[in-house]
């Protein structure tokens, strides 16, 4: 019996192939190596749609995954990422409803988007998400660190109804969504981001597989999503390095039907990364070492989790790097790999640095330069 597609309801789908074990919370902070290593681990295991492209993870089970204040997975601190979050925010808010009362983001994380859209609107602005650390870090901010409720009051309404890389991390994304719109007044608008599976899948982005994200959404497979739950997409853009995938949406007013463009995605590329990426960066990492090169990451997020748990030997790297003070002295889940603040670096040469997203490329350059550092760079 064929696996019908979550989002586009096809049947054309098929198992596409496995990842090793890698740790089921890819973005925890750990303070302590054995901890670290001790984390529980499961592979992901991928059906593919070759109608919309959609990629999951079918054997996803959401209760190994923790989302609470030991979460983290803000990017704020790149000057990079935070120009690029006060673009989006200003995009976003140019498309809001005439007279917009109420902006609800599900999943805010630390409220970083709405404090960007805090300079752009004077509407009320509420997040919701479990992993909030700090309800009163803004002023004009309301956040509630809980998941969202069901909409039961008047007062449960939004004229912009928000998900920015959430819907990734949801087990049921079509009931996550109908959610979501039971809090979005009539003519609302309806705002989602998401990693691009088209880009991942292109580019065989391996590290971009984590078992906190069960979904992969193509632009089709999304469109098609939508489609299903009667939404009007009106808007789709992919930026920040192809990386991004947004749509904008309205409740449907006809019977229309939204045309859907597909495409043909070759997940055999992904598969083939995934048999030759261990080897490949094994080789690569011990070459380094054999020209007396320290090997570090930066970057100790959730692709470095992914990045460690497909090497052979994670103990080549001699650490992580990561502009975030919050995770100074914590541990890339799954291994003995500590992480430390740019400054670590300094005065430093002969390093080797593994960039886990290609678009901090110029940025990380121009910092290890400030520090009088000298590397050579390789980019996932």
């Amino acid at each position: 019996m064929k696996t019908p597609c979550p989002c586009c309801a096809g049947i054309q789908t098929v198992y596409a192939f496995s990842t090793p074990p890698m740790p089921v919370a890819a973005a925890l902070l750990v303070y302590n190596a054995e901890e670290s290593c001790n984390l529980p681990k499961k592979s992901l295991d991928l059906w593919h749609c070759a109608t919309c492209g959609f990629l999951w993870n079918i054997s996803f089970e959401a209760e190994h995954v923790r989302y609470d204040g030991d979460y983290e997975g803000t990017q704020i601190h790149s000057p990079h990422f935070a120009r690029y979050l006060s673009e989006l925010a200003n995009r976003w808010a140019a498309k809001f409803p005439p007279e917009t009362r109420r902006v609800l983001e599900v999943g805010c994380g630390q409220g970083e988007f709405l404090a960007a859209l805090a300079l752009k609107t004077d509407t009320e602005l509420v997040g919701y998400d479990p992993a909030i650390r700090d309800e009163n870090l803004y002023e004009n901010v309301e956040m509630h660190a809980a998941l969202l409720p069901g909409a039961d009051t008047s007062s449960h309404c939004a004229d912009v109804v928000i998900n920015r890389m959430t819907l990734e991390h949801i087990e049921n994304p079509a009931a996550f969504l109908e959610l979501n719109l039971s809090w979005l007044t009539l003519h609302g608008l309806m705002a989602v981001q998401v990693p691009n599976a088209a880009h991942t899948i292109a580019q065989a982005a391996l590290c971009e597989l984590q078992y906190e994200h069960v979904n992969y959404f193509t632009p089709a497979a999304l469109v098609a999503l939508f489609e299903r739950l009667e939404l009007n997409s009106i808007a789709i853009k992919i930026d920040y390095g192809e990386q991004h995938l947004s749509v904008l949406a309205h409740r449907k007013t006809s019977n229309t039907e939204q045309p859907i463009d597909l495409q043909v995605f070759d997940i055999d590329a992904l598969q083939r990364e995934q048999q030759s990426f261990g080897s490949r960066w094994h080789s690569r990492l011990t070459t380094a070492i054999r020209a007396d090169q320290k090997v570090w990451l930066w970057g100790a997020g959730s692709r470095a989790t992914a990045f460690c748990a497909n090497l052979p030997d994670p103990n080549l790297i001699s650490g992580a790097i990561d502009l975030n003070p919050v995770r100074q002295g914590s541990f890339v889940p799954g291994v003995n790999i500590q992480t430390y603040l740019p400054n670590y670096l300094a005065g430093q040469s002969n390093l080797c640095i593994i960039i886990m997203n290609s678009v901090y490329r110029k940025e990380i350059a121009e910092k290890l330069a400030s520090l009088g550092s000298n590397a050579v760079f390789y980019c996932l």
